[in-house]
């Protein structure tokens, strides 16, 4: 649906040309990480940072982190070569948006960088459903029932039991269907992976905020050390 040169060349503007990974620390002393999944069958995902990949070029990380199945087909990452040429890689391997198996890169990043807390903002469409808390959250306190919080159920017991039993059968068949290598592409992926953080950020979202998703779809993952 979507062209990878023209996203690559209007990224450009962003990352001032062919700026890597090991040059825009070395600008700005921030650490900048992005994650992509291989599209080799049983690939770990990768966490591209100024360690982890210097030579690589932001803008084909970029374009390679939001290339989602259906919309921008998997594409190669691109080095920066000593004489300042750009390469893409050798190999064959080509990867698409990290979020299909590490949206969260919690383990990537305590390994690498000795991160200990992670701050979450999660406003993935798919996911936002599964984020419940049986008795009340921060600001959304219970009040059923007793009305202390540590005994008032959500919406009274039964139907936060229902809840709770039907999202978490759902997830149980998807990780049955992942580990049986039994569903087709990377649909099991997507909801089998862990998307929480120390302190995870939801937006309250109601059933008609679905049908605009197609105008405005936005995920962002804030890491904090």
């Amino acid at each position: 649906m979507f062209s990878f040169e023209e996203w690559l060349e209007m990224i450009k503007w962003f990352t001032m040309g062919d700026m890597t990974f090991e040059e825009a620390y070395r600008k700005t002393g921030r650490l900048f990480c992005i994650t992509v999944s291989a599209t080799t069958k049983k690939a770990p995902p990768v966490l591209l940072n100024h360690l982890s990949a210097p030579n690589v070029t932001l803008a084909s990380a970029i374009v390679a982190s939001a290339a989602v199945p259906g919309f921008v087909p998997p594409v190669k990452l691109q080095y920066k070569m000593a004489d300042g040429s750009v390469r893409e890689s050798s190999r064959d391997q080509t990867y698409f948006d990290g979020s299909i198996d590490s949206d969260i890169p919690v383990n990537g990043l305590a390994e690498m960088l000795n991160c200990q807390f992670f701050v979450a903002a999660q406003c993935n469409p798919h996911v936002v459903p599964f984020f419940f808390n049986s008795k009340g959250g921060v600001g959304r306190p219970s009040r059923w029932s007793s009305g202390r919080h540590e005994h008032s159920w959500r919406g009274g017991f039964l139907l936060a039991t229902l809840e709770m039993y039907l999202k978490n059968d759902m997830k149980a068949k998807f990780r049955f269907l992942n580990d049986m290598e039994a569903a087709v592409g990377f649909t099991t992926s997507l909801f089998t992976q862990e998307f929480h953080g120390s302190t995870t950020l939801v937006p309250q979202v109601k059933l008609i905020d679905f049908t605009k998703v197609s105008k405005a779809n936005q995920s962002a993952s804030v890491f904090g050390h």
